[in-house]
């Protein structure tokens, strides 16, 4: 860093000297001189090294460093103080840090002096926000500035530094990064009738102003509002091979249920809107083997509604309760009447203050009902103990966590007391080994509006540990799960948008924390196998920025991508179909669509609910006769549950729905040398082929999910067959007969994403969760690693490869850092890289300008809809003129 006389352009003093690496970002601070008053300026500078300098301005000497131990310091900026307030004087400084935490620091003694949470991912500016003098409450005293903050999450929120709380609601709009943020005042008629407003400038190539009073922007696009989801649950389900997979439920606000598969993040069901009002309680319902798994949800108007997972409708209790239902819970317990017989028991906690016992066994019959509470009845959970598997524990707005026997409804526990406020949820953990001889087998949980996390002793209804606290807002729910060690942890999640983490035997220790969501997260679930059904126990959560997000909390961070119905799944280009420049797109919500980006239309499709793969074939698909010509080009849509429906141009279907397995397909692709065979993956690892008035056997081929597949046609007389998986693996196949061709081999050392062919070098490409691209070369019966792109920061997910200007062969790559990055495959470097600020799920055909120039066009699917972009390659690569690549972002696509 420099220091230089404006006027004369001279430069002044010697050079700051200090950081390690580079310096991001500059401000400077008014120190209090030893005498006191007037405050003297000081320079301060935050770099890649994370830590925050502080320089005499013409010394160039450094007097504080501050270490932020949150990365690189992307954002400084000063808060004034009143004079009044501050005996010393001076200015406090805040810092943004990449780890999504804004700082605030006395830099005269280098003290953190608080700390703001709120962004996900890195804050990429800050700036002061000055408020007129008349600001009334939203000033706070001693400071005569808030601050603005824009992230990487597409938000920017302004803060009021004084008691270290968010001013207001996110604001929300930009698609992507933002990358800065300013305040400024309008003066308006009369003159003393001052506004405030912020303007942001993103990735999305707009630029939007706020009001910060009223939270609106009143110029461009409007804010979206979306629905938030307030309710969880995991319902396991029977595999092919006698496992259980897991599939999540979701309850929205306006009353909609989403059904999913967290393992490759699709929509297996969509209820829509099926309830009136919003959804806070859902529930598995216990089935036998052979029949289709089943949940109950809650609803505003009290009524129980009954589901399969596949969407069926089963029955409703209308009028369950007087006031919403707000939890369900299910208990197992002997008959009174029979003891051989084994009941089910449905509890159900009301708006009322009741619960209420329902045996599923007897649809008809009568249910008991329990007087819990003084005010609703918000949360119920079952109490597995020793010599008793009827207990339910609730917790209610009066705040007490009561215990119950579900058979006869007496009191088993004395009332808990200790919360202030509403209880929300109750739970159950496993009493830490640890904790002493005489715990108690299960310790319940209770969380509450107190901010409080509170355990208890079943039998004695007194607390265990002293209130766990840690959270900034409202508790709203917990769930425990077993590390790899065997040790049993504690999570839980609340309205300051984190997930914190809790080792019970030593709860004197800060929780591990991680930042979950925009906005309060309002459940949580752990999927105790897995994705699959095996391996890693996951954290499920959801909140209100409508989406639902996967955690490894041994790792302490979101694993893959969130789950969203706008997410897009897949881009499909097939020049046979339509115009080389349109996409077929596969949607989360199973939705199927076309898109044109020279007119930025999006059209859907009519096909089959939830469709999760799209093929094109050709040949005797087994047609009505005279429907169309054998060797016609259609589609093949292929749902999630397997079922494959056969489409013309033109969205004509000409067979019936056919169905070619009974999972859902993981991975999908034609083959063109047999223009009437498709080959698929599955969840569970195994491959296999259709063809009509065929029947081929499935083969085992990856432990775990198969993730991608792909044709490599220059060996054998047919080609072969390429599959990647979870476990990291490639293998080759023989595409008629699916007999092994190699061994299989560890190409990366986590789950391998997407598979690629180059142009013209008959390479392959595979990308990973280990943010690698590697390249392969091909020999009968062996992989032989040539080369590796490195450059993003997290997992690369989708690959496109195309030609160079000079007929090299080149790729581009999406990461779920946001960014995509254009390769020369040869040299092994990066042409250049786009920075869109959202993960990349989806990338097109790279097409190009058709007017000769070095431009070229590709479709990028995000989680929020689509993207048409567009990047400019020189001879060999970027053109001097080009080193900042050209992003056009045309729409958003919806998902209803």
């Amino acid at each position: 860093m420099r220091l230089w006389d404006g006027e004369s352009g001279a430069l002044l003093g010697e050079p700051y000297r200090g950081h390690e690496g580079a310096a991001w970002t500059l401000t400077s601070v008014l120190m209090p001189t030893e005498s006191g008053f007037p405050e003297s300026p000081w320079i301060v500078s935050g770099g890649i090294d994370g830590r925050i300098h502080l320089w005499h301005p013409l010394t160039a000497e450094s007097s504080q460093i501050m270490a932020t131990e949150g990365g690189p310091v992307r954002g400084l900026c000063p808060l004034r103080i009143d004079k009044d307030e501050s005996a010393q004087g001076g200015d406090l400084v805040a810092s943004a840090g990449s780890d999504g935490v804004i700082r605030v620091w006395n830099p005269a003694s280098g003290d953190l002096v608080g700390t703001l949470h709120g962004h996900i991912g890195a804050v990429r500016h800050l700036a002061t926000l000055p408020l007129p003098a008349d600001s009334g409450t939203v000033r706070s005293a001693g400071l005569s500035s808030l601050i603005v903050s824009a992230g990487s999450d597409g938000t920017v929120r302004t803060w009021d530094v004084g008691d270290m709380t968010p001013v207001g609601p996110p604001l929300t709009g930009h698609i992507g990064t933002v990358f800065g943020a300013c305040g400024f005042t309008v003066a308006a008629r009369p003159v003393w009738d001052s506004a405030v407003w912020i303007a942001s400038a993103g990735g999305d190539a707009t630029v939007r102003v706020w009001h910060v009073t009223q939270r609106e922007a009143p110029v461009g696009q409007g804010m979206q509002t979306d629905d938030p989801i307030y309710s969880l649950a995991v319902v396991d389900e029977d595999t092919h091979d006698g496992g259980l997979k897991p599939s999540v439920i979701t309850g929205s606000a306006s009353g909609a249920v989403t059904v999913w598969d967290p393992g490759c993040g699709r929509v297996l069901a969509e209820l829509g809107h099926v309830m009136a009002g919003p959804i806070h309680a859902l529930c598995p319902l216990p089935r036998e083997r052979g029949t289709s798994p089943g949940f109950a949800a809650g609803a505003e108007d009290g009524a129980i509604h009954f589901w399969s997972l596949d969407g069926h409708h089963h029955r409703t209790i209308t009028a369950a309760h007087d006031g919403q239902v707000h939890g369900l819970a299910v208990v197992n317990a002997p008959s009174k009447a029979d003891p051989a017989r084994q009941m089910a028991l449905l509890v159900s906690a009301g708006g009322d203050g009741l619960l209420k016992v329902w045996d599923l066994g007897r649809p008809d019959s009568e249910p008991l009902t329990i007087e819990a509470h003084q005010g609703p009845a918000v949360s119920v959970a079952a109490v597995p103990a020793p010599g008793s598997g009827s207990l339910v524990a609730s917790g209610g707005a009066d705040g007490l966590v009561r215990v119950w026997d579900a058979v006869d409804g007496r009191s088993v526990m004395s009332p808990g007391r200790g919360h202030i406020g509403t209880v929300n949820s109750v739970s159950t953990i496993p009493a830490p080994a640890r904790s002493s001889p005489e715990a108690p087998y299960t310790w319940l949980v209770s969380c509450g509006s107190d901010r409080t996390v509170r355990l208890w002793d079943v039998a004695s209804g007194e607390e265990v540990l002293e209130p766990l606290q840690g959270h900034t807002g409202p508790v709203f729910a917990a769930d425990c799960f077993t590390e790899p060690s065997g040790e049993n942890r504690l999570a839980t999640v609340g309205g300051d948008g984190t997930v914190r983490l809790w080792d019970l035997a030593r709860a004197d220790q800060e929780p591990h924390q991680i930042l979950a969501h925009v906005g309060e997260v309002h459940a949580i679930r752990s999927l105790a196998r897995g994705t699959s059904g095996v391996g890693t126990p996951l954290l499920v959560t959801a909140g209100d920025d409508s989406v639902v997000r996967l955690f490894d909390p041994t790792r302490t961070e979101p694993v893959g991508d969130p789950l969203s119905p706008r997410a897009v799944v897949s881009l499909h280009s097939d020049a046979q179909m339509v115009d080389s420049t349109a996409e077929y797109v596969v949607r989360a919500d199973g939705s199927l669509a076309v898109w044109r980006p020279e007119d930025a239309r999006l059209t859907r499709i009519p096909a089959p609910l939830n469709v999760a793969h799209l093929a094109s074939l050709s040949g005797d698909l087994g047609q009505q006769p005279g429907t169309a010509s054998p060797l016609e080009p259609v589609h093949a849509i292929v749902s999630t549950n397997g079922t494959t429906v056969f489409q013309r141009r033109g969205s004509e279907e000409i067979s019936a729905a056919r169905r070619i397995t009974d999972r859902a397909p993981t991975s999908i692709l034609s083959w063109p040398e047999r223009p009437a065979r498709l080959l698929f993956g599955l969840a569970t690892g195994e491959v296999g082929i259709w063809e009509p008035a065929q029947e081929h056997p499935l083969v085992r081929a990856h432990n775990g999910p198969v993730t991608s597949l792909a044709r490599i046609k220059h060996i054998g007389a047919s080609g072969v067959l390429v599959s990647a998986g979870d476990d990291g693996k490639l293998r080759m196949w023989n595409p008629t007969t699916l007999a092994p061709m190699s061994e299989p081999l560890q190409a990366h050392p986590g789950r391998i994403w997407s598979l690629a062919v180059a142009n013209t070098s008959r390479r392959l490409l595979t990308s990973g969760s280990d943010g690698s691209v590697r390249i392969w070369h091909l020999e009968h019966d062996a992989f032989q690693q040539i080369g590796i792109l490195t450059g993003h920061s997290g997992d690369v997910h989708p690959l496109a490869t195309f030609s160079l200007p000079d007929g090299r062969d080149a790729v581009l790559t999406g990461g779920h850092d946001g960014t995509i990055k254009a390769w020369n495959i040869d040299a092994e470097v990066c042409l250049t890289t786009m920075f869109l600020g959202m993960p990349i799920h989806a990338l097109g055909a790279v097409a190009d300008a058709g007017d000769e120039s070095a431009h070229r066009f590709v479709t990028v699917g995000t989680s929020r809809g689509i993207i048409s972009a567009t990047f400019s390659l020189g001879p060999t690569g970027p053109t001097p003129s080009s080193a900042a690549t050209q992003v056009s972002l045309s729409v958003r696509s919806r998902s209803r």
